[in-house]
């Protein structure tokens, strides 16, 4: 499914990048992280309900699609040399 849907938001992204001289860049740039979140609450229900049987697939082969998880941790406040 995640390869699957990362083609579909390649060649949509690929249409809106081509439609920036309408819209200009910075609009583009500023609204990129809320394309594909859902709207309503509804739409992201049926989104977390259809998507549930394959994050259950996905954890059989945990390695392996296009997910990425980065783990960071604040560094420890150090105390000044005096």
């Amino acid at each position: 499914l995640g390869y699957a849907l990362e083609a579909v938001r390649n060649r949509l992204d690929a249409k809106r990048l081509a439609s920036s001289e309408k819209r200009g860049i910075e609009e583009l740039t500023a609204a990129s992280g809320r394309i594909y979140q859902p709207a309503k609450k509804i739409s992201g229900l049926v989104v977390r309900v259809g998507t549930l049987p394959f994050r259950y697939l996905q954890r059989l082969q945990p390695k392996r699609g296009t997910g990425l998880v980065a783990v960071a941790k604040k560094p420890a406040t150090s105390v000044p040399a005096s």
